[in-house]
């Protein structure tokens, strides 16, 4: 019986990027698989979201690659100040709608299928009763539920969050986590999430990145929290 060996969705090969001549990662090298969860941690400007855009493409590599195995790959990506402005005068199904609008002309509405997806979003993240209401009725923590639901719209691959539970209670991040994970048991994403409240991760990312001077080294969680206890690092 043959066994089905599982390829890397993600392969970071000898990657290096420097700010103003400030090397900030060098000869990265990671391979990340379907359906797994990364936790990123570091100090500040050590290059946490620096990756994220790599990544996704906001940011190009100085030297070395990234692929996706030879394919397009759909990556979504909520960036760390990304918060949608609660005094914008715009409703919820608006704004989970606004996640097609940009690549469509100006003069052409939702499909019913694309209407149906934003609609069933809103259920998953328990805000369908807040459909109509404007963003500055909901608390922080609905307000990411709802950037969250608007990411997963098209089915990303790959899902990059940087600190998207920093602004938030216990309670509002035991919510997000459970929508997370009920996300990614039907979309089945890579998930990446750059951290430093890394503790509270613990039930969602299995695997910590950890970037310090330049480099990125990989620990079970397990790990990472035992030397984190012995180190007191963060």
């Amino acid at each position: 019986m043959c066994q089905t060996i599982e390829k890397p969705t993600l392969l970071i090969r000898n990657l290096s990027f420097a700010y103003h001549n400030k090397i900030v990662l060098q000869n990265v090298n990671l391979d990340l698989y379907p359906q797994n969860n990364y936790l990123v941690v570091g100090q500040n400007g050590s290059g946490k979201s620096t990756l994220l855009q790599l990544i996704c493409g906001l940011l190009k590599p100085q030297q070395g690659t990234i692929e996706f195995g030879q394919r397009k790959i759909n990556i979504a990506y909520l960036p760390q100040n990304a918060n949608a402005a609660p005094d914008f005068p715009i409703t919820c199904k608006e704004y989970i709608e606004s996640g097609y609008y940009y690549n469509l002309p100006f003069w052409q509405s939702l499909s019913p299928r694309e209407q149906k997806q934003c609609s069933d979003w809103l259920d998953k993240a328990n805000l369908s009763r807040y459909s109509n209401c404007l963003l500055s009725d909901l608390s922080s923590g609905q307000r990411q539920k709802l950037q969250l639901a608007r990411c997963l719209l098209r089915r990303p691959e790959i899902l990059l969050l940087d600190e998207s539970t920093v602004n938030l209670d216990k309670l509002g991040q035991n919510d997000f986590f459970r929508f997370l994970r009920a996300a990614q048991k039907e979309a089945k994403f890579i998930g990446i999430f750059v951290t430093h409240a890394w503790e509270n991760w613990a039930k969602q990312a299995p695997t910590v990145l950890k970037i310090e001077q330049t480099a990125c080294v990989r620990y079970t969680f397990s790990e990472f929290s035992e030397q984190q206890m012995q180190e007191g690092e963060f």
